[in-house]
C-alpha cells in the first residue's frame, strides 16, 4: 500500500529492488596492510582529491603511487572506474609514476575501454597477474614495497611505492540488511 500525497494505492509487485548506498570496506588487511599516510583506501583518496588541501597533500615526495585492485578478491568495472578516473586526476596535478596492479582487468562497461586508453597514453602502467602475486611488504614508515616477477620477461621486479592505494569490497549497510529483513 502506497500513500502518495494522501491517497492510498494498492500496487502488487513480485519484487522489490531496494537501492540504497553501499558501505565500503578497504581491503587493508588482505592484503596484509595497516592503514597509514602512505597507505589509503580509493575512497579516502577520492576524498582527497576532492578536497582543496589535494596539494599539500600529494607533497613532491610522492613520486611512486600504486594501485592494488582486485589481486585478493574478484573486482568490478565500477572499481575500475574510480581507479581509472583517480589516476587521471593524479596525472593532472603532478606527473607521478602511477601503477595499477590487478588481476583482472574489469573495462567491460560502457566508455572504460576508451578511459582505459587514456590513463596509459597519460603514462599510468597496468601490470596484471594471472599465475602468480606481488609479495607485499609494509616497511617501517609506513610505505610500501612490492616484490614480483613480470610475468612476460620472467624479471624479478621491486618496486617501492611513497603512496599505496588498495581497493574496498562494497557492502550492503546495516540499514539496507534491515530493510531486506523486513521485506523478507
Amino acid at each position: 500500500i502506497l500513500d502518495c500525497s494522501g491517497q492510498r494505492r494498492i500496487a502488487a509487485v513480485e519484487q522489490v529492488i531496494i537501492a540504497e548506498d553501499e558501505q565500503r570496506l578497504p581491503c587493508f588487511s588482505d592484503y596484509g596492510l595497516s592503514p597509514s599516510e602512505h597507505i589509503v583506501a580509493l575512497s579516502q583518496l577520492e576524498d582527497q582529491l576532492d578536497e582543496n588541501s589535494t596539494q599539500d597533500y600529494l607533497s613532491a615526495a610522492i613520486k611512486t603511487v600504486v594501485f592494488l585492485v582486485g589481486l585478493v578478491s574478484e573486482s568490478n568495472p565500477y572499481a575500475f572506474e574510480r581507479v581509472m578516473q583517480s589516476c587521471l586526476r593524479l596525472q593532472a596535478l603532478r606527473r607521478h609514476k602511477i601503477y595499477v596492479l590487478t588481476e583482472n582487468l574489469k573495462v567491460a562497461a560502457n566508455g572504460l575501454e576508451k578511459l582505459y586508453r587514456e590513463t596509459r597514453d597519460a603514462g599510468v602502467i597496468y601490470i596484471k597477474f594471472t599465475r602468480t602475486r606481488p609479495d607485499i611488504t609494509q616497511v617501517a614508515d609506513g610505505r610500501v614495497t612490492l616484490e614480483f616477477t613480470d610475468e612476460v620477461t620472467g624479471d624479478q621486479l621491486i618496486l617501492p611505492a611513497d603512496l599505496t592505494i588498495v581497493d574496498e569490497k562494497l557492502m550492503p549497510t546495516d540499514y539496507t540488511i534491515d530493510l531486506v529483513r523486513i521485506f523478507e
